[in-house]
């Protein structure tokens, strides 16, 4: 069977033509009785010679009546969608300069220079023929992979000046072009979500620019290396406005002062950008400094970085739950028949006090439980009961990339430790050693499932950026509006308390695993 598409800029043979004014006049004359009048205009596939011609919210097109448009896609490749909706054909040709994909005709794309010609901050692009490679929004490492010779933020990236340029779902926003030094210029990303890709750099000790675009919300950067025995982390941060955001703190007191808070760790470490709100969280080209220690001041492994980035606004947080081997537990009274994936789901007890108690929780910063899955772990009888050294070994089984995977594990040693989770953790990625949160199951046999699901607040909490309202040292939240008092869920004791201040809860939502 055949199907004939409309397209406001495809030609057609005459008799084609003909039968479609002949069916729209035959819908104004009422045949059928599907329409009985047309005089304010022609229908959709009738011909025309102006816009004039058609009927209201629709265009004419290639002499033809179609529907008006939202985005440049309704209109085909080499033409712009004007605020009226109308299709409106590229005029510039190879060769010419352009500002927009929508600027150039068929069969050619904006691309960008390789530098900033006139040094004015903004980049600049030429119309050129298209090339064999990846389609828009698809990964890539280098411009030469993209059909539009445009490759940002690890994506292919249209240029555009609105975001009638762009696909649905996407926004027009400004990025800056890190191969140009930071200059900027404005490209479709996706309004909504994250986006990760991995952080250009060489050798052991790195200095490379960072880029956030206009409509991040917030940027996470997951620092890896080999070797488990040196450490890797951050020395500096600077943001585009010349700001000193983080120096590599020497005493404890530098490590309170600075504006992001970050500790290189064994093996990977997490940053998040902003640690708070009571600064302003800039967008631009961000200068990065970081590198691998060992004793000395530089160590032997290259690190490596990805970088995740929320997008646009959200408030949804998807939870994967996932059960090590409960059975024959010795606190199995305790647990209700909670034992496995299935019985957590048909556990009267356990979504009431559990996850209504975490929903609860979590609304108190404006954060709402998305989707939760039930699963079991299976294939790892040795990671039913944890210690902090292979805790790793367990995350590392993660396979989620959205929101929080936690785990219920039979024990943690050494005794005494409620949970495990990294703070922050490496939001947006799964299969990291730090890519999980763990309970232990052994808490049951004092504690409550509200008591537990306290405990499990606190810890996705600060998986998604926030730190302890007052930790043990006396140190204080960067945010300024939170208490420090232990009502605060972000307490540093297990019997801290449940509230969070607005700022936090800003802060939680900012997370790149929030939808």
């Amino acid at each position: 069977m055949t199907t004939l598409r409309l397209h406001p800029f495809a030609s057609y043979a005459t008799p084609a033509w003909r039968r479609l004014a002949v069916i729209a006049l035959a819908f104004c004359s009422g045949v059928g009785g599907l329409l009985t009048s047309c005089a304010d205009g022609v229908g959709i596939g009738g011909a025309c010679d102006s816009h004039s011609d058609c009927r209201t919210a629709l265009q004419c097109a290639s002499n033809v009546c179609v529907p008006l448009c939202r985005r440049a896609l309704d209109c085909g490749d080499g033409a712009a969608c004007t605020a009226g909706g109308y299709c409106l054909p590229a005029t510039s040709r190879a060769g010419d300069t352009c500002i927009a994909e929508t600027q150039c005709g068929p069969g050619l794309a904006c691309v960008l220079d390789r530098t900033d010609v006139d040094h004015d901050g903004v980049m600049q692009a030429t119309c050129r023929p298209d090339r064999q490679g990846h389609p828009l929004a698809a990964e890539c490492a280098a411009d030469s992979e993209c059909r539009n010779g445009n490759c940002a933020l690890g994506h292919c990236i249209d240029i555009c000046v609105n975001d009638r340029d762009c696909g649905a779902g996407q926004v027009c926003t400004s990025i800056p072009r890190v191969e140009a030094g930071g200059a900027q210029f404005f490209g479709c990303l996706i309004n909504q979500g994250s986006l990760s890709y991995a952080l250009n750099a060489e050798g052991t000790v790195q200095k490379t620019l960072l880029a956030v675009p206009g409509n991040a919300r917030s940027v996470s950067l997951l620092m890896t290396i080999d070797d488990q025995n040196q450490q890797v982390g951050l020395t500096k941060l600077i943001s585009p406005k010349g700001r000193q955001l983080y120096t590599l703190p020497l005493q404890r007191p530098e490590y309170y002062s600075n504006l992001v808070r970050h500790i290189p760790a064994r093996g990977q470490s997490v940053a998040l950008i902003p640690s708070s709100l009571d600064n302003e969280f800039e967008r631009g080209p961000y200068a990065v400094e970081l590198q691998s220690f060992r004793l000395g001041p530089s160590g032997s492994a290259t690190p490596r970085t990805t970088v995740v980035m929320k997008l646009g606004d959200g408030a949804l947080l998807d939870l994967h739950l996932k059960f090590a081997d409960l059975s024959s537990h010795a606190c199995s009274a305790q647990l209700g028949g909670v034992v496995d994936a299935d019985s957590a789901q048909r556990n009267e007890a356990f979504q009431q006090n559990f996850i209504a108690t975490l929903r609860t929780l979590l609304g108190r910063g404006s954060v709402t439980i998305g989707t939760v899955t039930f699963e079991d772990v299976v294939g790892h009888p040795e990671l039913d009961a944890i210690t902090q050294e292979s805790a790793g070994a367990l995350f590392a089984t993660t396979t989620a990339t959205d929101g929080v995977t936690m785990y219920f594990v039979r024990t943690i040693s050494p005794a005494g430790l409620a949970a495990i989770g990294a703070a922050p953790g490496p939001v947006g990625l799964a299969g990291t050693p730090r890519s999980g949160i763990a309970l232990t199951m052994e808490a049951m046999c004092y504690r409550s499932w509200q008591q537990l699901a306290r405990t499990a607040a606190h810890e996705i909490a600060a998986y998604l950026g926030l730190y302890p309202n007052r930790d043990i040292e006396d140190g204080l939240d960067p945010i300024q509006d939170s208490d420090d008092g232990s009502d605060n869920l972000m307490f540093y004791s297990e019997l801290g308390g449940t509230t969070l201040s607005p700022g936090q809860g800003e802060i939680m939502r900012r997370s790149p695993a929030l939808r």
